[in-house]
């Protein structure tokens, strides 16, 4: 007996809350893949394990260890309709895919429709009124681990692809515009957009916000749906009106919407003379992109400004500086004033707070430039001397003077 899963509970769970107990590191940056249209969990994840392979070979000379001093990894799952079949095959995903963009989703045809139909009938209500509740329950989790990841510090990078573009789209708009999220601690959000960053994939959207990168390809037959700008792809030959549009697209192909087409890795014959075949150029733009962003985050002014201290300690080896949240975060602002953080380049417009060790192994915030690795003090390392009034220098930046 064939059984359907309601992923779509998902709209019960109750708002996400945000944790006090978190490790600030503004070092970091969050990867997240945001999936298209009928891409099941495991295939989000196979995507975001190729974006990771991708940068580990690409910006980190093949190293797991350097990768993960900086980066995290992670999806921005939704559910597509809040459903999946578990006797669906691949094929019958692809026939949804070709019907509702020839026809409409009020055409669907053959089994598909009947599945579709029969989930709409189960839980009640209209299909627009349960794609509704998958997408709000959808929204609300990813926007959630966003929040999570730049209070954290973070950077946050999306790769959207598809239908994905629709959910940064409006996760931008609500980190953009002033009208409070989950709790008044957010009720002034709009400094959230700057640790949001995301590239657009093969975007069904006509609005491209916030100037962030766009790449869709001429002939992937999603792109029929949007009105922003085409990539010609090498792959299938084209003409251009007087105008310079694009204008061929017969034979097109749902396989060039894959996004591991676009990545370089799948290769799609393409009903023309060329056969089989598989192009770098979007791989290149979106590879650039992650390189390029990640970069702008870690030199990237910090969430944190320095309080004014008293000169009572200065001096001495217990010196210590406190640290504000320079947009309001009262709830980290009172975390933080319990760590009394060690200053190096304290009062620098690009220091970053993160957490290291000393070499007894224990954790301590520093605010610092970029690239420290452990605390080191003239008590407890030899070959080390103090200067004057400098007890402690931290490995991988210059020590404060």
């Amino acid at each position: 007996m064939r059984r359907y899963f309601l992923l779509m509970l998902l709209f019960f769970i109750p708002l996400l809350g945000f944790s006090d107990d978190i490790i600030i590191d503004e070092r970091k940056s969050d990867i997240y893949f945001a999936n298209g249209v009928l891409t099941d969990e495991d295939s989000a994840e196979a995507n975001l394990e190729l974006i990771r392979t991708k940068i580990r070979l690409e910006q980190y000379g093949g190293s797991i260890i350097e990768m993960d001093k900086e980066l995290n990894f992670d999806t921005a799952y939704n559910q597509t309709f809040g459903f999946v079949d578990e006797d669906m095959g691949y094929g019958a995903l692809r026939t949804f895919i070709k019907t509702a963009l020839l026809f409409g989703p009020s055409k669907l045809a053959g089994r598909v429709g009947e599945i579709y139909e029969k989930i709409v009938s189960a839980v009640g209500g209209t299909a627009e009124q349960i794609a509704n509740m998958a997408r709000e329950a959808d929204l609300k989790v990813q926007i959630a681990k966003y929040i999570e990841s730049i209070r954290s510090g973070h950077g946050v990078i999306v790769v959207a692809h598809s239908q994905g573009n629709l959910f940064t789209n409006e996760t931008y708009r609500k980190f953009t515009i002033d009208e409070g999220l989950d709790g008044d601690i957010y009720r002034k959000n709009g400094w959230l957009n700057q640790y949001f960053t995301r590239i657009n994939v093969a975007s069904p959207s006509s609005i491209k916000e916030g100037g962030d990168v766009h790449i869709a390809f001429h002939n992937d037959p999603i792109n029929h749906l949007s009105s922003l700008s085409a990539t010609a792809n090498p792959n299938k030959s084209y003409t251009r009106n007087a105008l310079g549009e694009i204008i061929d697209y017969d034979g097109d192909s749902v396989d060039f919407h894959d996004f591991v087409y676009y990545m370089g890795e799948k290769s799609v014959s393409d009903s023309g003379a060329h056969g089989a075949v598989s192009t770098d150029v979007a791989k290149t733009v979106i590879m650039t992109f992650l390189k390029d962003e990640i970069h702008a985050h870690q030199t990237k002014a910090s969430q944190w400004e320095t309080n004014p201290e008293l000169e009572s300690n200065k001096g001495t080896k217990e010196y210590r500086i406190t640290v504000e949240h320079k947009h309001g975060d009262a709830i980290l602002t009172s975390k933080m004033q319990d760590e009394k953080v060690f200053p190096f380049a304290a009062y620098e417009a690009k220091s970053k707070i993160y957490q290291v060790k000393d070499t007894s192994n224990l954790p301590h915030y520093v605010k610092a430039s970029f690239g420290g690795e452990r605390i080191l003090s003239s008590d407890d390392v030899d070959e080390w001397e103090a200067k004057e009034n400098q007890f402690y220098k931290l490995e991988g930046t210059d020590p404060v003077e």
